[in-house]
């Protein structure tokens, strides 16, 4: 059947606010700003999704607003921002910000979500009265809704209305300092591959990262500009990242891209590594294997049966899914075989594909304590471990 095709794209224009909401909406905020002692932005991936990253750093810089984000925004500003004092996630966060906010009495809030697992189980402390709720198309604040109001719309005319000032400049949060411990030939274990890590991974890269120990250990870390991090903390649907690497990859081939995925995570999704060969994507893949499911071993079963995996020859199976494939494949123990991989994948021009292994209950200590909290709240009085 024949259809018709139009000869120009379609215009793509989101919808625009209703002048007179706009005008109130805009004059309540400022207002609201204004009289503001400790104000904070914080912002969920809204930002990142409807472009507004510039609006909301001029409206930081332009009233000494400091900022952070929840962790489903990690890198949707660049963390090296004056005034960004790291990532929101209840009280396993900075003690510094965990007190910021809340002793805040003016939370701008751009599309946050709080949920079980980017609050630390819901140990937030963020005063109701103080949060401006800014969606995408309403804003809330004392008590009062403003509907059919765009936040890029708002946040502009904001700065059109505030006054020309110059108030103290915001600085940057000073960057942990650590020290590399020299690669050797003992085993690898997880604190030294993620500093390790750190120091490999480069501004403008494209991270996609598993649930597990490695999304627990990326998002502690202070991240150059430009990086773009894709994961899913709240869904937490283990085995979606290998696949997502492949839309990463179809979406920004000029940039490199470095997938990090657990072993139990890449078995449900594996066939999709065949994908990535087929259409001749260039990742860096990290095997993480630690020989199961660490992270549910932490909140239930240590020993259990139920989170155990099959091991598999991991590093053979590019050449397995594509026998004509040129991919860089190795296996790691130690920190000098790791140094041996990282130089030979940053000079590669093709897949690489590096097995790290580690041992099974090391992991980030952010990841143990996550895991007790999931374990009360999961199962609270009724808790297998106090019965034993």
């Amino acid at each position: 059947m024949e259809i018709e095709v139009a000869d120009n794209p379609c215009s793509y224009r989101l919808p625009g606010s209703d002048a007179s909401h706009l005008q109130l909406a805009s004059a309540a905020l400022l207002e609201r700003i204004n009289r503001a002692k400790r104000p904070i932005i914080l912002i969920d991936q809204m930002v990142e999704r409807y472009q507004l990253q510039a609006l909301v750093l001029a409206l930081a810089d332009k009233f000494a607003i400091p900022l952070t984000n929840m962790p489903t925004a990690k890198c949707a500003i660049s963390e090296n921002t004056p005034g960004w004092q790291g990532g929101y996630s209840g009280d396993l966060s900075r003690p510094e910000l965990f007190e910021l906010m809340a002793q805040s009495d003016c939370i701008l809030s751009f599309g946050v979500r709080l949920v079980d697992s980017t609050t630390g189980y819901f140990s937030q402390q963020i005063p109701a009265q103080a949060v401006i709720d800014i969606q995408p198309y309403t804003l809330k604040l004392d008590n009062l809704s403003y509907p059919a109001v765009t936040a890029a719309e708002l946040l502009q005319s904001v700065l059109d209305q505030a006054p020309a000032t110059s108030p103290p400049p915001l600085t940057p949060l000073a960057a942990p300092q650590q020290k590399l411990a020299t690669p050797g030939n003992e085993p690898l274990e997880q604190g030294y591959f993620w500093q390790r890590i750190q120091r490999f991974i480069q501004a403008d890269d494209v991270l996609v990262v598993e649930n597990g120990t490695s999304g627990a250990a990326i998002g502690g870390m202070r991240l150059p500009s430009g990086v773009s991090v894709v994961n899913q903390p709240i869904w937490g649907s283990i085995g979606y990242t290998l696949p997502a690497l492949l839309g990463t990859m179809m979406a920004a081939p000029q940039r490199r891209q470095l997938l990090f995925i657990g072993d139990g995570s890449f078995q449900l999704t594996a066939q999709e590594l065949s994908t990535l060969l087929r259409h001749e994507q260039k990742p860096i893949i990290f095997l993480i294997n630690n020989d199961g499911y660490t992270i549910e071993r932490y909140i239930l079963g240590e020993t259990s049966s139920y989170n155990d995996i099959g091991m598999w020859d991991y590093a053979k199976l590019p050449a397995v899914l594509s026998p004509q494939t040129q991919a860089f494949c190795a296996v790691v123990a130690t920190g000098q075989q790791l140094e041996m991989a990282l130089e030979r994948a940053s000079r590669q021009d093709r897949l690489s594909f590096i097995e790290v292994k580690l041992p099974m209950m090391d992991s980030p200590a952010a990841m143990k304590e996550f895991c007790r909290r999931c374990n009360s709240f999961n199962f609270g009085l009724h808790n297998p471990r106090r019965i034993a």
